[in-house]
């Protein structure tokens, strides 16, 4: 397993135990997007300066507090909601947030600061599944946010493979009827392996074959840097 793949699986479970409430499926199975927010540029009420009415401030500026029991960050308190949807929750005083629900495929976050300016990110989050988005900016004068590192988790089913391209490509298996998303995975930085662990190849997969994915989402909407472990 590289380091890629270590330091992704380290987050996932790092940041899998934080849900909130939401709608779920009749099956007992939810969507789920987590993360953190890093760091926010902040306006200031005032600048002498033209061009320098924005700050940025990281976690490790406004966890400095000493001698106080509790005090809110300026990473706490961020509604972070699913657009088009009543999916919200807000950020904890290191930044971290979790929503869980009934949405699936592309989707907007927003981000609304406690001053009501907003950021947005769109993203895929496979049906039934976990994307975790690690070291956000939130950028008020943009409106945009973005996140180091996106990783997703989920339970899907091969639909093709391509060996000659080092690829495959799958559904979530808890996609709904008119869901048609479907998800590139990239082998070629990518570890196969069976249900016990042992590696297998692209030779040994078979379209219609049961499969968990945690990988990272490239910059294209590929998966990359994780592993396929083929359930059946």
């Amino acid at each position: 397993m590289n380091r890629n793949v270590a330091t992704l699986l380290a987050l996932l479970c790092a940041l899998g135990g934080c849900a909130t409430e939401g709608g779920s499926r009749g099956s007992g199975i939810s969507t789920a997007v987590e993360g953190n927010v890093a760091s926010i540029q902040v306006a200031r009420s005032s600048s002498p300066h033209p061009g320098r009415g924005v700050r940025r401030v990281a976690l490790r500026e406004i966890l400095a507090v000493e001698g106080v029991a509790h005090a809110q960050t300026a990473l706490e308190g961020i509604a972070v909601s699913v657009e088009g949807t009543t999916f919200r929750t807000e950020t904890d005083a290191e930044g971290r947030f979790s929503l869980r629900g009934n949405f699936e495929g592309d989707v907007t976050l927003v981000f609304q600061g406690p001053e009501g300016s907003t950021a947005r990110i769109a993203v895929n989050v496979p049906a039934g599944g976990t994307l975790t988005l690690t070291n956000i900016d939130i950028d008020v004068a943009t409106g945009k946010a973005a996140a180091e590192v996106q990783g997703a988790q989920f339970d899907g089913s091969v639909t093709a493979v391509d060996c000659s391209a080092s690829t495959l490509t799958m559904r979530s298996v808890y996609q709904s009827a008119n869901d048609t998303d479907s998800y590139v995975v990239r082998l070629d930085t990518s570890v196969l392996q069976d249900s016990k662990g042992n590696v297998l190849t692209c030779a040994d997969l078979r379209a219609g074959a049961p499969a968990l994915v945690q990988a990272e989402v490239n910059a294209d909407g590929s998966f990359g840097n994780g592993i396929v472990q083929v359930t059946d």
